[in-house]
């Protein structure tokens, strides 16, 4: 995948170093980073190549009009850092004075509102599904650990499509704002508009706060669900997706579709079988025989230590399970 260019100029060179170094754990992967602290060497740089996006700050940009322009006309999008709550009320202005991660999910909410939407588009990133008829059966640790595996390699969302996962609590974030916010710009047809300001990250892995209420993942059609993630997947903001699905989607086959490689976490007490026979009938039934084809059956090795702090939980490809994982996902 091709690095967009972000550049970051502002006068002070502790404040630049300190934005790229957040910007680079959050999105490193994603952007080519650059800071300029001198307007000279700033205006070189974006002659030689221009920035997809640039962050500049109040004091850096200063009154010439001029140079000004030439900053718009060599940006893509320019936002400034704006030394006052507001910035005068334009969009472009972001408020200095408040936490760098803030500061990144309103850069990246800005940015989707001027992306264009293609209707067409195709699936960009690789989709991976953990669903299984079976209960408790590490199925979220599971797809954590995938997702912390992924991420290593490229850019990657962890999507949780359970009612009452926990995620939040277990890891110690608490965003205003969830899926349920993404499902209603997408009913309002601004599919883009939520996503990556919602986006918190565990690590380098970033996941899409679940919903809150269940009745809003109970309620919402599943067709409607894939379409939310066939166009997470087709933009270029992810090179891989991780979908943890539950029982909160009345039919997780929509979804299933677009996954390239479904893992089926299972147990080998007897109504387990039984409910995992029930679902190859179901299968079955319904001709989905090419889908079938797709899921691995995983008979996962007990883990003693599930109920995982927020600290373990950045931990866990590192437990023996971790290294489970990462030896089920080398082998295909």
């Amino acid at each position: 995948m091709n690095k967009k260019i972000f550049v970051v100029s502002d006068t002070n060179r502790e404040y630049t170093e300190r934005f790229i170094r957040c910007l680079e754990a959050w999105e490193g992967s994603r952007f080519e980073i650059r800071g300029f602290t001198e307007k000279e060497c700033l205006s070189e740089q974006l002659a030689a190549r221009p920035a997809d996006i640039l962050l500049i700050s109040e004091a850096m940009l200063g009154m010439d009009p001029e140079f000004r322009g030439q900053l718009e006309a060599s940006s893509r999008r320019m936002l400034v850092l704006s030394e006052q709550s507001g910035g005068g009320g334009e969009e472009h202005f972001v408020y200095r004075y408040q936490p760098l991660d803030r500061i990144l999910r309103q850069i990246a909410a800005y940015c989707e509102e001027q992306e264009p939407w293609e209707e067409d588009a195709a699936l960009h990133a690789e989709i991976y599904g953990v669903y299984s008829p079976v209960k408790r059966c590490y199925k979220t640790t599971f797809s954590l650990i995938l997702g912390q595996i992924l991420a290593d390699r490229g850019t990657t969302l962890y999507v949780n499509l359970e009612d009452c996962s926990g995620l939040e609590a277990l890891a110690g974030a608490s965003g205003e704002e969830t899926l349920s916010d993404v499902l209603y710009c997408h009913r309002v047809a601004q599919p883009k508009r939520k996503l990556r300001s919602v986006v918190q990250n565990l690590g380098k892995l970033a996941y899409l706060p679940p919903a809150v209420c269940p009745g809003d993942i109970r309620e919402t059609d599943p067709e409607e669900m894939a379409q939310v993630i066939f166009e997470i997947g087709s933009s270029d903001a992810y090179e891989s997706l991780v979908i943890d699905l539950g029982d909160a989607l009345r039919d997780p086959l929509p979804v299933l579709r677009l996954c390239r490689r479904i893992y089926m976490p299972t147990r080998d007490d007897a109504v387990s079988k039984v409910r995992l026979r029930e679902f190859q009938r179901m299968l079955s039934e319904r001709r989905e025989e090419e889908l079938g084809g797709r899921i691995c059956p995983l008979h996962l090795p007990s883990y003693s230590r599930m109920e995982a702090e927020s600290s373990e939980l950045r931990e866990l490809r590192r437990t023996p399970f971790g290294r489970y994982v990462e030896r089920v996902i080398q082998e295909g």
